[in-house]
C-alpha cells in the first residue's frame, strides 16, 4: 500500500471517508480520540491516515465539537 495512489480523506467527515474507502477497497479501521475532559458530540471527522497493512488505513477521528 506504500506506493499506491491512496485517497485523500484528511478532514472529511467519517461518514464521507468510508463510502470513498470502501468505494475502493480499502477497509477502514477506527481509532478516536478526544481532549481529556470528553468530546463535546457532533460529526466526527478524520485528523489522521494511516496506512497499515495492505487494503486496510487507520482512521483516527474525533468530534467536531470539544464540549469547551
Amino acid at each position: 500500500m506504500a506506493g499506491e495512489n491512496l485517497p485523500d480523506v484528511l478532514g472529511l467527515n467519517l461518514a464521507e471517508a468510508i463510502v470513498i474507502l470502501e468505494n475502493r477497497g480499502i477497509i477502514p479501521q477506527l481509532q478516536r480520540t478526544a481532549p481529556p475532559r470528553g468530546s463535546g458530540g457532533g460529526k466526527e471527522r478524520v485528523v489522521r491516515v494511516l496506512p497499515v497493512k495492505n487494503g486496510v488505513l487507520e482512521l483516527t477521528v474525533a468530534a467536531e465539537n470539544w464540549g469547551y
